[in-house]
C-alpha cells in the first residue's frame, strides 16, 4: 500500500438508503463486495441497524449522521483488517452508535483489488450518567428542565460539531496511520503512508482527486481533470528523472576533469624532473671533461713535451685532478 485515503461527509442521502448501501442490504443486495459488517453502541429499542437508521431518517433535525471512508491495505489478512476496522470504531467513535462495514470489489481506474471501510455513525454521543431517551426522543434537541432533570435525546458531541471537527478528524486520520504502518512493519513491507498533505511532507506532488464509480462510468469533467493531473504527474516523474541522469553525467564529467588535471600535474611534476635530470647530467659531463682536461695538461706542457713527475706544476695538477674526482663523486651522489 503506497497511497493514503481517508475522507469524512455529511451525506444529503437519507441515513435508512445510506445504511442500505453500507451494509449491502435492500435495492444494494446483488452487490457481493461486502466482505465484513458490524454495529455498536445501538440503544436497547433498535430492533436492527436499519431499525435504528430509519428512526433518524425519520426524527433527526439537520444532519442526520456523518461517514468515514478510508482504505486498508491488501497485503493484510481479512481478520488483521477486521481488527483495524474495529479499532477506529471502538477508539474515536466510543459513545456514539454507529454501522460498520468492509468492501472489497476491483477499483475501475487501478483494476487492483479495493479494500475500504465504510463508517457512518451519529454525533450524538450516549451520556452513562442519565436514562437512556426512548424511540420518540432519542434524536430529539436536549433541553434541560429548571428542577435539573433533561428531556430529549443525547447531546452532540462537541468535539464533532462546528470548526472543532477539523481537528478531531484529523486525529482519526492519523490514527489510521498509524496503525496501517504498524501493520505494514509486522509483515516486513517497507511500504509506508503519511495522512498528512504532500505539501505538508515537503513534496513537489499535486494530489489527485476522488473519483467516483459514477464519474468513471460517465467519463464526466471529474474523471477528466484527474486524467489531466495523473498524466502531468507521470511527465514531470520523467522530467526528474531525466534530469537526475544529466546531474548524474555531468558528476562524471567532473570526475573526468579532476582526473584529467591530476593527470597533466602528474605529467607536468615529470616533466620538470627529467629537465632537471637532463641538467645534472649535463654538470656531471662537464666535472668529467674539466678532470680529464687537466689530467691531459698535468702530463704534457703547453707544447706536447712531457713534464716530469716530480716537478712542482705535477705535483699541482695531481691535487687538481684529485679535487675533481671528489667533485665528481659528489655530483654523482645528488
Amino acid at each position: 500500500m503506497n497511497y493514503f485515503h481517508c475522507h469524512i461527509s455529511r451525506p444529503q442521502t437519507a441515513a435508512g438508503t445510506r445504511n442500505n448501501y453500507i451494509e449491502r442490504t435492500g435495492k444494494y443486495s446483488q452487490r457481493e463486495d461486502r466482505v465484513y459488517c458490524e454495529s455498536g453502541n445501538l440503544p436497547s429499542w433498535a430492533k436492527d441497524a436499519q431499525d435504528f437508521w430509519k428512526t433518524c431518517e425519520k426524527n433527526e433535525r439537520g444532519s442526520q449522521y456523518t461517514e468515514i471512508e478510508f482504505a486498508l491495505p491488501n497485503e493484510v489478512s481479512l481478520q488483521t483488517a477486521v481488527k483495524m476496522a474495529q479499532s477506529i470504531c471502538h477508539d474515536d467513535l466510543h459513545g456514539h452508535a454507529y454501522t460498520m462495514a468492509i468492501h472489497e470489489n476491483i477499483g475501475r481506474i487501478s483494476g487492483i483489488q479495493n479494500r475500504h471501510v465504510h463508517v457512518m455513525y451519529t454525533e450524538r454521543e450516549i451520556e452513562p450518567n442519565r436514562p437512556e431517551p426512548n424511540r420518540e426522543n432519542y434524536f430529539k434537541k436536549s433541553r434541560t428542565r429548571k428542577d435539573g432533570s433533561v428531556s430529549g435525546g443525547y447531546r452532540k458531541a462537541v468535539k464533532m460539531t462546528k470548526d472543532r471537527t477539523h481537528t478531531w478528524f484529523h486525529g482519526v486520520r492519523k490514527h489510521i496511520e498509524q496503525m496501517i504502518n504498524r501493520e505494514m512493519e509486522q509483515i516486513n513491507s517497507k511500504e509506508r503512508v503519511s495522512c498528512e498533505s504532500y505539501k505538508r511532507q515537503g513534496k513537489d506532488i499535486v494530489p489527485q482527486i476522488h473519483v467516483g464509480a459514477k464519474s468513471v462510468a460517465l467519463k464526466d469533467d471529474t474523471y477528466q481533470l484527474n486524467e489531466e493531473i495523473k498524466s502531468a504527474r507521470q511527465d514531470l516523474k520523467t522530467a526528474r528523472q531525466e534530469l537526475q541522469q544529466i546531474h548524474a553525467q555531468m558528476g562524471l564529467l567532473d570526475s573526468i576533469t579532476t582526473l584529467a588535471d591530476n593527470v597533466a600535474q602528474t605529467a607536468k611534476g615529470g616533466q620538470a624532473k627529467l629537465i632537471s635530470d637532463k641538467a645534472h647530467k649535463d654538470r656531471l659531463q662537464q666535472v668529467e671533461e674539466n678532470m680529464y682536461r687537466e689530467w691531459d695538461e698535468m702530463k704534457l706542457g703547453s707544447g706536447g713535451i712531457p713534464k716530469e713527475s716530480n716537478s712542482v706544476e705535477t705535483k699541482r695538477a695531481k691535487r687538481r685532478v684529485v679535487v675533481l674526482r671528489n667533485s665528481h663523486k659528489h655530483e654523482m651522489e645528488r
